[in-house]
């Protein structure tokens, strides 16, 4: 027999449930009482709009997929490091070298000469040679020939 009680249950229906369910024990009937009440404490108490409030706050990311682990790292407060920083370039003050002496092989380049003793033009051969040992993998063009030479 199934009783559904009808309207709140006072403490006396209750107690008498209790009592009902230790009788039952005894005789194997299967006896279930609930409190029912707006104490706060159970989820399906309450106004309707706090219920669905509490519902959508639970299942908002429900079978949302969710972002991947960034190549396998975890997490673990630190960025992702990538090595350290190059180390200082070398820095030459040219203003503190002292000037080069006139008509010295320093002065006539900085002034765009070519060195003493290299005033005549290269030939094909040296000039290969010399961008060869500078490492210069190309061929250069072959010179215009000189009239009368």
């Amino acid at each position: 027999m199934v009783t559904v009680p009808r309207g709140e249950v006072n403490q006396a229906q209750l107690q008498e449930c209790r009592d009902d369910a230790d009788a039952g024990t005894i005789s194997g009937e299967i006896v279930v009482c609930r409190e029912t009440g707006n104490n706060g404490e159970s989820p399906l108490t309450g106004d309707r709009s706090a219920t669905q409030k509490r519902y959508a706050q639970e299942t908002m990311l429900k079978g949302a997929p969710r972002a991947p682990e960034a190549f396998g790292i975890p997490d673990n407060g630190k960025g992702i490091g990538f090595g350290k920083p190059p180390p200082v370039a070398i820095t030459v003050d040219f203003d503190a070298l002292p000037t080069a002496p006139a008509g010295s092989d320093a002065d006539r380049m900085a002034r765009g000469l070519p060195a003493l003793g290299e005033d005549r033009e290269l030939t094909e051969e040296e000039e290969r040679a010399r961008r060869e040992a500078a490492g210069i993998k190309t061929s250069a063009p072959p010179r215009p020939k000189k009239k009368g030479g």
